[in-house]
């Protein structure tokens, strides 16, 4: 836990906004010499808002360019991702911003949908599409309670432009898994398959923030063919994530060794596994007695080696 931090919940060597709430930063984008960074921003904690925009040179230093995409009546802009659309497939202009992002239509919550919304400045204002350009056809469905759960999960679309096949590629996050959706346009999208994913268990890790009975800390750990941050043990009442406490990258199952760099912020976790190819980050709910480390073996013995402990 960094020291000059104990006294506030601001972060350190991460980019805060001015005032207010801030979530889920989106993919930065490279325009004009600066890499552009859009975030959820509201003026409540966990409250409903749009996307604000900062920029930087230097990933040190930011200028906050206040809101990008806001907050409408009952028409809140969640989390998506932006992209450079370098030759114009999207017809806005070469080189215009593109970005896709999470709305409920209507205001209701099953009626989530990915709206589009474009940059010809540079990424400092942004015009929207008025319908969606991916609908959830699973929202107007859904009549069961088990299947509004899953029309609830249709969110926080990832777009990467796929250059051996020459498409834009875009996935979802659904319930219990991803859904992989392909355009030439990023107008125009087409469902190609969904893609679940297994539960694991423990493995071993290292647990950081722990307190100092032990009751409380982040679990960071490989288990099989998964690298994994689960921070289900320093959920905080009132401010619980449950049950969206793991997050999960693929790794090799045959792995004998495995190098973590792992960064512990006021209220963050960041993993950067081997050479940083995969990086994992959560949002972490510490007390001001969560300063503690350990390290975990689930089903036999390991070695944890070359340890180094910073503070800032």
């Amino acid at each position: 836990m960094p020291t000059a931090a104990r006294d506030s919940l601001r972060a350190v060597f991460h980019m805060t906004p001015p005032s207010g709430w801030l979530c889920d930063p989106q993919r930065p984008v490279f325009v004009n010499g600066a890499h552009h960074l859009y975030y959820l921003h509201s003026t409540q904690n966990n409250g409903q808002g749009g996307w604000d925009h900062a920029s930087t040179t230097d990933a040190v230093a930011f200028t906050h360019h206040g809101v990008a995409l806001p907050l409408q009546p009952d028409f809140p802009v969640w989390s998506g991702s932006a992209v450079v659309d370098t030759a114009n497939t999207a017809g806005f202009g070469a080189g215009a911003i593109v970005v896709l992002a999470t709305q409920p239509t209507d205001g209701i919550r099953k009626y989530q949908e990915q709206y589009l919304y474009w940059s010809t400045d540079g990424g400092y204002t942004f015009t929207a599409l008025a319908d969606p350009v991916i609908v959830n056809t699973d929202g107007r469905a859904a009549t069961t309670q088990a299947e509004i759960d899953n029309a609830e999960w249709f969110r926080d679309p990832k777009i990467h432009w796929d250059a051996a096949r020459n498409e834009w590629v875009c996935v979802i996050g659904r319930a219990r898994y991803a859904a992989f959706y392909t355009s030439v346009n990023l107008r125009d999208w087409q469902l190609k398959r969904n893609f679940d994913y297994p539960n694991h268990a423990l493995g071993v890790g290292v647990s950081v923030g722990r307190s100092a009975d032990g009751a409380r800390h982040t679990n960071i750990g490989k288990y099989g063919a998964e690298l994994y941050v689960d921070r289900a043990p320093s959920d905080l009442a009132g401010y619980s994530l449950v049950p969206y406490t793991r997050a999960a990258a693929p790794i090799d199952a045959a792995a004998r060794s495995v190098h973590l760099r792992i960064f512990v912020d006021t209220q963050s976790v960041e993993v950067f596994v081997n050479a940083g190819h995969t990086v994992l980050s959560q949002q972490v709910q510490f007390t001001g007695g969560d300063t503690g480390i350990s390290f975990y073996s689930d089903g036999g013995p390991a070695v944890f080696s070359g340890i180094t402990i910073r503070a800032f």
